[in-house]
């Protein structure tokens, strides 16, 4: 899934002159990446928490920019929704990358011969 956030001061036609900010959203097997498209308006300035909904299997390690974050977790039942919630307080200025690895569920009543 790929997304773009626009963002200016809403009052001026300052956007004529290039003072805006883009951003592009990225998601792709268990990575989401922030790309800075064009960066001249200082007005956003931090992203403080992601909630990414859908994830498959139990998620078991989250990173940003390859370090160890807190994160939770929720999900209700194998046909529900499910919830990953990530604090990342990270600068909009910077590229970012944030990444999540799953634990497999088993079925505990499969029988193999």
């Amino acid at each position: 899934a790929v997304g773009y956030l626009y963002w200016d001061d809403g009052d001026t036609k300052d956007h004529i002159d290039g003072v805006y900010s883009l951003l592009k959203f990225e998601l792709s097997s268990r990575r989401l990446t922030i790309e800075i498209l064009h960066w001249e308006y200082f007005g956003l300035s931090k992203l403080g928490k992601v909630d990414i909904f859908g994830v498959g299997s139990n998620v078991s390690n989250v990173t940003v920019n390859g370090k160890k974050v807190d994160f939770t977790y929720q999900s209700r039942s194998a046909t529900d929704f499910s919830l990953l919630s990530v604090n990342v307080n990270v600068n909009l200025d910077e590229e970012f990358e944030l990444t999540w690895q799953e634990t497999p569920q088993f079925d505990h009543n499969v029988v193999t011969t």
